[in-house]
């Protein structure tokens, strides 16, 4: 997703309220319990280096869930 700011603090506004529509959007889908909330590779040196990941049983991922962490 791309965006445009004025300054640091209107990109972190723009981005937890991001978050949350895409939070609701999987909650109205019914799929909420089996998305997480992820770090993203390819973008280390950026702070929104994140993704939402659905676990399907199709798919192209390997995904490994922590249920400790």
């Amino acid at each position: 997703m791309y965006s445009f700011h004025r300054d640091q603090a209107s990109l972190d506004i723009y981005f937890e309220r991001a978050k949350i529509a895409y939070e609701r959007v999987f909650e109205r889908l019914g799929i909420a319990g089996d998305t997480y909330y992820t770090l993203s590779d390819g973008a280390p040196y950026a702070k929104y280096g994140y993704e939402f990941q659905t676990a399907l049983s199709i798919g192209e991922d390997l995904s490994y869930v922590c249920d400790e962490c």
